[in-house]
């Protein structure tokens, strides 16, 4: 390692629309299950060429993700973590809302959604990882 700092690309439009993509789908808790949106996930990983992940299910769906890169040598880990799941959306609290709790809306450069504030930050480090790999290895 050369200790130099190398900035990774990040497309804001992958984002933005990974993001939304994510907010469209509900993993309320109680009960918990995120098993569809963990899919997405996995399944967003692996198109952008990241193929050594792990499953790990605390409980039936709830899904942890072990990601690796590189060989394991001296390079270090890098870890990143978040849940999947959201808040659940009550009844009386839906007529609050200025759009629907998981439509993932873009209004004025932002993404309103139930979850936004943390499945945003998953989406914009999804890529950032498959290219974290190529410096890795």
């Amino acid at each position: 390692m050369t200790g130099e700092i190398v900035p990774i690309p990040v497309d804001g439009d992958y984002v933005v629309k990974l993001a939304q993509e994510l907010i469209r789908i509900p993993a309320e808790n109680p009960p918990g299950d995120c098993t569809e949106v963990a899919g997405h996930i996995l399944s967003e990983l692996k198109s952008i060429g990241v193929d050594r992940i792990e499953t790990h299910e605390f409980k039936p769906g709830q899904p942890n993700f072990i990601i690796q890169a590189g060989d394991g040598g001296e390079g270090g880990h890098f870890v990143i973590g978040s849940h999947m799941d959201t808040v659940p959306v009550h009844p009386d609290e839906v007529e609050a809302w200025e759009v629907p709790p998981f439509s993932g809306e873009l209004r004025g450069g932002e993404i309103w959604g139930r979850g936004g504030h943390v499945r945003h930050r998953r989406a914009s480090r999804l890529r950032p990882r498959a290219l974290l790999a190529n410096f890795i290895c």
